[in-house]
């Protein structure tokens, strides 16, 4: 096939106007997924750790409550007042001050690791620990402390890793409060309770277990979330390689950043372990530590690559079908106006028994064709007659000039309907890319296509929203026998023009289920359709029986069936799995059904014994447990 210069022309301009447009889209729907994507990251980690801040502050606020309770124990306190004015280490009163400590305070507490009382000089007068009795601990910051806020009337804390014999180091949380007379309130010593330092780990392992009245996880935490305290020792930590380094040293930017400035960081940067991840650290003031959640950025990247991936498929079949369409179209018009230029050619050097050859068209180069053959067919007509030569050889010559000059209005009004072609404008009368139904194929075409790439694009985001936790299901109590029925009704005429029977059975006095109304209607009618489209005759049934603590809702049909084996059929439930190529849609509504019936906690599963033995689609949702 020869390119005519303006078929050329024809082939880029429509290459232009097509793909320009579709890749500027491409590009802005990317960055766009791209920005929301890592903005979100951020975002959950900004709350994982200010959410831990809280449980933090929560579990403080109750120890040193507790310690200033102990401190305001009477007996405690007129034990203390009587041991400051006895000179002997054992007397009576400082071995049952030990006793109520050991059995009366202790069992409070699983916790506690140690109560000590030390008098105003800093030396342990009374402590469950009978090895500690009379030693000086005038230099720890925890008998310091209190006399240094006392002005502040509250209790002081302190972390510290103490040596232990079954391993290298344990954590202890230290809580001090000032013991004082009754009537003068002067100073007598200080209350001091360790506490076991895995009680933080505690939290964080609870924080991850723990589930709200639904029972969905309240987050999804990065993948490193861990505390570090004010000499940059890890003391708390959970990882999802598993990998807790406690008491390692971090000497990150974001750690040494976060202590200097006692303000937080939100941004990505080098992790511990020297890995790009994107962090959040947030400065402790009551207790000089910061908690720090760490999400890898190739671990976000991932789900980026994989929309990257979809957009260049789709590109790269949206640029075949438009380079196709451009070479057809280029071509064809190329074609015939070689053959109309060739013969005007040999009409000029006096040849008029080759007629033009024009395709199979119905526009005006078909309508210059015809008349130029029949010019040349009158042409040769009058050269047969001798008589009238010399006046044929004028008319030939006049005739083509007259030909030439009224060409140039045909092809300018060609030209202006391939431009307007081009603007997707079908001009009046126009027939060529015409379809027995009236409609431009090309358009259509294109138009199906544009369609299928934007119901693609919609779907993804659809899933993501769903992953990263950000469709909002709004669950309220209601009759799934109810909204069933409600559904079956508006399926029913559709059926009907199928002549297929749509009926649906329930069990007597079904319980009530917590579901979002909308999305739960979106799955029976995307399974209810289904079945329509693929049962040719026959029945489909819809039923809902309680099975335990679930309700179990089945549609099935007598269509044609799932080919796949039946330990493989739920592959139909994956992302763009497509059982049959010729298929319509984009093949995620099974994949987006499944995705909102776990987030419902249920469970959705197909059963099918091989083609053309129908199939069962069924799916669980929990019965709401009695609120106590």
């Amino acid at each position: 096939m020869k390119f005519t210069r303006f078929g050329v022309k024809l082939f880029y301009m429509f290459l232009l106007v097509s793909l320009i447009p579709s890749g500027v889209a491409g590009g802005i729907v990317y960055k766009y997924v791209s920005d929301k994507t890592r903005e979100n990251v951020l975002g959950q980690l900004q709350y994982e750790v200010h959410d831990l801040n809280e449980k933090l502050n929560l579990l403080l606020s109750k120890r040193r409550f507790r310690v200033a309770d102990f401190s305001s124990d009477g007996f405690v306190r007129d034990s203390v007042e009587q041991l400051s004015y006895q000179s002997h280490e054992h007397s009576q009163i400082s071995k049952e001050l030990n006793h109520h400590l050991t059995v009366n305070k202790m069992d409070l507490d699983p916790d506690i690791l140690e109560i000590a009382i030390l008098n105003n000089i800093g030396t342990v007068i009374a402590s469950t620990s009978q090895e500690q009795i009379g030693k000086d601990k005038s230099d720890e910051d925890y008998f310091r402390g209190p006399f240094l806020f006392q002005e502040q009337r509250g209790s002081y804390f302190s972390d510290a890793l103490r040596p232990s014999q079954d391993q290298d180091s344990r954590l202890e949380l230290v809580f001090s409060s000032i013991l004082t007379d009754k009537f003068f309130h002067k100073p007598l010593g200080v209350l001091v309770t360790k506490v076991r330092g895995e009680i933080l780990q505690d939290i964080l392992e609870t924080i991850i277990e723990q589930t709200d009245n639904e029972g969905f996880l309240e987050q999804q935490y990065g993948d490193d979330m861990y505390i570090v305290n004010g000499n940059k020792l890890m003391i708390a930590g959970l990882s999802e390689s598993g990998n807790f380094s406690f008491g390692k040293i971090i000497e990150t930017i974001q750690v040494s950043d976060t202590l200097a400035s006692k303000r937080g960081f939100s941004g990505i940067c080098d992790n511990y372990r020297g890995v790009k991840a994107f962090c959040t650290a947030l400065y402790v003031p009551e207790t000089n530590w910061v908690i720090l959640s760490e999400k890898e950025v190739e671990v976000v990247n991932l789900q980026l690559r994989k929309i990257k991936y979809i957009f260049a498929i789709s590109g790269g079949i949206a640029l075949l079908l438009t380079f196709t369409i451009a070479l057809v179209v280029s071509g064809n018009i190329s074609v015939d106006l070689s053959n109309l230029l060739s013969g005007i050619r040999r009409v000029t050097t006096g040849n008029l028994k080759q007629p033009i050859q024009i395709g199979k068209r119905n526009d005006e180069l078909k309508e210059v064709g015809e008349s130029f053959n029949l010019m040349i067919y009158r042409l040769s007509e009058s050269y047969e007659s001798n008589s009238e030569l010399k006046s044929l050889d004028k008319m030939k010559d006049d005739i083509i000039k007259d030909v030439s000059h009224e060409l140039k209005s045909p092809l300018a009004q060609l030209r202006l309907a391939l431009e307007m072609w081009l603007k997707w404008s079908v001009q009046e009368g126009e027939k060529v890319r015409i379809d027995q139904d009236g409609e431009d194929r090309f358009i259509g075409i294109i138009r199906d296509n544009i369609t299928r790439i934007n119901d693609t694009v919609e779907s993804i985001l659809t899933l993501a929203d769903i992953d990263s936790g950000n469709l909002d299901f709004k669950k309220e109590l209601l009759p799934l026998g109810v909204l069933i029925n409600q559904i079956t009704a508006g399926q029913k005429l559709i059926a009907e023009k199928k002549k297929l029977i749509l009926t649906s059975v329930f069990q007597e006095n079904l319980p009530d289920v917590l579901i979002d109304k909308t999305q739960v209607a979106g799955v029976l009618s995307n399974l209810i359709d289904n079945a329509i489209k693929y049962t040719e005759s026959g029945e489909i049934k819809i039923s809902a029986v309680r099975r335990n603590n679930d309700i179990e809702v089945a549609i099935k049909d007598t269509g044609i069936g799932i080919g796949l084996p039946e330990s493989s059929q739920n592959q139909i439930f994956e992302r763009f799995y497509q059982e049959r190529t010729n298929s319509q849609g984009v093949g995620v509504g099974l994949s987006i059904c499944e995705k909102i019936i776990k987030a419902h906690r249920g469970k959705i599963w197909v059963e099918s014994e091989g083609k053309g033995k129908g199939a069962t689609f069924k799916f669980t949702l929990p019965i709401p447990l009695p609120s106590i």
